[in-house]
């Protein structure tokens, strides 16, 4: 039997038909989910009962023991059980935080000791349930403050003794909106009632050449895994390599790359603009522009522009490390589009950003004839239209903006090339609609560029329809910042190091997490550094020097006037947020404060790396830090040891998780998930196999035996379209 003919047995069943449906129920069918936590769920991406049963955990905690209080260890997840000896609300009524101070019970087992439950905001509900002398068992994570057990935002049971629930709870990336406690019994309801109902797309011949269980037995085990974890270590559960988690995962790489294949056969047809001028030699240097190209910008200008000579749409990323210069290459390639009479759109995350590029383009085409244009969302009206009148005419050739570009209504005459920079703050959804922009018979070549580096392993699930050009060298002269890690209480010494900087005639940026000053500044292991409180700080910190603060909450002209000031000189410590994240290019800027780093990704904070340096000069990366589990500082340590965005971004992804870099994101993602896995490379060559010989059979899966299968794969793709365009 082929493959084609076992997939197609396997799901054209009447039985199997009947009881795939049922998964395909509504969030809202299950109890406990009503109108609003239904529409929570499916803002997330959440539709059906089986896209919740098939979003996996992120790990798993031991929670077979409970553990005395004298016993607890920093970083630990644990069951803790004791009496109530004191309750404690600090600060105003909406804004307070609520401490709880639990002993052991006199019937404890020893070592006897204390732990301090913490709530910040969220501690009114949660007094109303508690009194001094009662009994609580409460679940989480210890953290040392001033040398005392902490555990912040603890998971309490309604009540403790025989009726405590222990065993091994499966733990889910957090979603914004839907408190984690909830969003975990939705998952174990749903497995419960519908695991077993699952019918599996992969015939037993297939799951047998690859020793995968059946769907069902997988579903039921990463959702309520059992007390003897199957026998498997639970490392094994955490690191996603049980046959279980392999199972899904296959299912995951098997419709995606049938996706991505079925795409390709759709566009066959398809024809872009050949740009005649494109394929002619690649300057050694851009005329307006003071450095001579890098070898590695050469190479993939030369990709960019042979793909752009053709009627084929190239669909090409531009990957490359912070500094490697790969705007540069977008210029190239949009100047070639613009001089052969069509159109250019390059769209960029924020406005600091595009306002940059377009200075940047605006001078180096200076006198060529080509027209920039700047099209953001903070335009006053009648500059919108005087800028949509040049679009229209041709006038602007080369046009830069943010989401305002995707506007349906901005009326191109001939877009020829559309390039997406920094493509991890865009979806698959917005990608579309760029090249979907224009409104002639041909669609735009599309160039995706980031800076993010990505693990060649994963840049196979999540641009497995692109080809890939790589900016692997920076320009002469660029010297790595010097990035050192200061606990909060040396917070001093990393000010001095700012001051000296400026002092010298350098210019200092200062990145906080959030915009405004918090009520509870002194909150102890969750304090939180803000723009509106650093500046005010550091104003009377630095008395001669200028301190002003920049994020996305100011007016367009206000966030422009910021961004002048300190390109001029006129500032010398910049406070913001990470808004300067990408692209912003100060060259004077030669020492970066991060406040609470441990609340950053590592590929973030390599971003932010990047601001500092930028003209040659040696420069500075002060990473300042609240307390951190092991885990946590082994993050820290590796971006202080190396300035390879790429091995950084494999030391993120192996320390961090891939459950925590992709967040809420279920379809697409998920495979990427499973492929990050040990042994995920083996898995997706296989199911690249299984997925092309089924369609050497049968290519758009039109026979009606594979209506189900054709259905389940047209369904991933929508959700993994709804979901990255959020």
């Amino acid at each position: 039997m082929t493959v084609s003919d076992s997939v197609a047995g396997a799901a054209a069943s009447p039985l199997g038909a009947q009881r795939d449906h049922a998964l395909d129920a509504g969030v809202e069918s299950l109890r406990g989910v009503g109108p609003k936590l239904g529409a929570a769920l499916r803002r997330r991406g959440f539709d059906t009962v089986r896209s919740l049963l098939t979003w996996t955990p992120t790990r798993y905690f031991d929670e077979r023991s409970v553990t005395p209080l004298g016993a607890l260890m920093e970083g630990a997840h644990v069951v803790v059980e004791g009496t109530v000896a004191r309750i404690r609300s600090i600060g105003p009524r909406f804004r307070s935080r609520l401490e709880v101070t639990v002993e052991s019970s006199l019937d404890a087992p020893p070592p006897h000791g204390t732990v301090r439950l913490v709530w910040f905001r969220a501690g009114q509900h949660i007094e109303k349930r508690l009194s001094v002398g009662a009994r609580i068992v409460a679940r989480g994570r210890v953290d040392l403050f001033r040398g005392e057990p902490n555990i912040v935002h603890p998971t309490l049971d309604r009540s403790g003794g025989d009726e405590t629930a222990l065993g091994v709870r499966p733990n889910y990336a957090p979603l914004e909106g839907i408190p984690a406690g909830t969003f975990a019994g939705i998952m174990r309801r749903a497995a419960e009632l519908y695991a077993d109902l699952a019918h599996d797309r992969l015939s037993p011949e297939l799951r047998a050449r690859h020793a995968l269980p059946a769907l069902g037995a997988a579903l039921r085990a990463v959702h309520c895994p059992p007390d003897d974890l199957a026998g498997l270590p639970l490392d094994a559960w955490n690191r996603g390599t049980t046959p279980f988690h392999a199972r899904i995962g296959f299912e995951h790489m098997f419709l995606f790359e049938l996706c991505l294949r079925m795409r390709r056969a759709e566009d066959a047809g398809v024809r872009a603009h050949a740009i005649a001028s494109a394929a002619d030699p690649v300057p050694p240097r851009l005329p307006g522009f003071p450095f001579d190209l890098t070898g590695a910008q050469v190479r993939a200008a030369e990709a960019i522009l042979t793909d752009l000579s053709g009627e084929r749409p190239m669909r090409r990323l531009l990957q490359g490390d912070v500094g490697s210069g790969k705007t540069i290459v977008a210029l190239l390639a949009a100047r070639r589009v613009a001089e052969s009479g069509h159109q250019a759109a390059l769209l960029v995350p924020t406005e600091v950003l595009a306002e940059q590029h377009f200075r940047t383009f605006s001078r180096v085409l200076e006198g060529t004839g080509v027209g920039v244009e700047l099209v953001v969302g903070g335009l006053r009206a009648a500059a919108r239209r005087r800028a949509e009148l040049r679009v229209a005419s041709g006038e602007a050739r080369i046009v830069i903006g943010t989401h305002a570009l995707l506007n349906r209504g901005l009326p191109w005459k001939s877009l020829a090339l559309a390039v997406i920079d920094e493509q991890h703050r865009f979806g698959v959804g917005q990608r579309l609609r760029m090249v979907e922009a224009s409104e002639s018979a041909r669609v735009p070549h599309l160039l995706i560029m980031t800076a993010t580096p990505i693990p060649r392993t994963l840049a196979l699930v999540l641009y497995g329809d692109l080809e890939v050009s790589l900016v692997d060298e920076k320009p002469p002269g660029r010297v790595a910042p010097v990035t050192r890690l200061y606990p909060r209480a040396e917070r001093e010494r990393a000010l001095r190091q700012v001051e000296r900087a400026v002092a010298a005639g350098g210019q200092a940026y200062v990145v906080c997490p959030s915009i405004e000053a918090d009520a509870e500044a002194d909150r102890g292991p969750a304090e939180l550094a803000s723009v509106e409180g650093e500046v005010e700080a550091l104003r009377r910190r630095f008395p001669s020097f200028r301190v002003d603060a920049m994020h996305g909450a100011l007016a367009g002209e206000d966030r422009h006037a910021a961004m002048a000031k300190f390109e001029s000189g006129e500032t010398h410590v910049l406070v913001s947020t990470t808004v300067v994240e990408v692209g912003v290019d100060v060259p004077r800027a030669n020492v970066i404060l991060v406040e609470n780093a441990e609340r950053f990704g590592l590929a973030q904070l390599h971003q932010l790396r990047g601001r500092v340096g930028r003209a040659g000069q040696p420069s500075a990366c002060l990473l300042l830090h609240g307390p951190v589990s092991p885990e946590g500082e082994a993050r820290l340590e590796v971006l202080a040891e190396s300035d390879d965005g790429f091995r950084i971004a494999e030391a993120d992804l192996e320390l961090r998780g891939p459950g925590d870099v992709f967040g809420h994101a279920q379809s697409g993602f998920g495979a990427a998930r499973a492929l990050l896995a040990e042994g995920g490379g083996a898995m997706l060559e296989a199911a690249r196999e299984e997925a092309a010989a089924l369609l050497g059979r049968d290519p758009h899966l039109t026979r009606p035996e594979h209506a189900i299968l054709r259905n389940a794969a047209l369904e991933f793709r929508r959700s993994i379209v709804r979901e990255e365009a959020g």
